[in-house]
């Protein structure tokens, strides 16, 4: 079954709002890392989620930052990894 287009941002926003900045009112075309959202530090933990929870894999070499950019980019990047399989 394929998720709804939102479905995947929903799901990556409320992992950004729990674990990473609480409280703050994000929305899915907000720049990230320039806004202080995700902590380079962070940046490990969001791909954890990422793998684990949409089934992909995240190779270093084959992201940039820009893939990181937004919660747009980031499901964005899900998508084209998910249609690799």
């Amino acid at each position: 079954m394929k998720e709804a287009s939102t479905e995947i941002e929903t799901r990556i926003r409320a992992f950004i709002l729990e674990h990473l900045d609480p409280g703050t009112d994000l929305g899915f075309e907000d720049r990230l890392m320039d806004r202080g959202y995700i902590p380079s530090m962070q940046l490990i933990s969001l791909v954890g989620f990422l793998e684990d929870t949409f089934g992909v894999e995240i190779v270093p070499f084959d992201v940039t930052p820009d893939d990181f950019e937004s919660i747009a980019t980031i499901a964005d990047l899900v998508r084209s990894l998910r249609g690799r399989k």
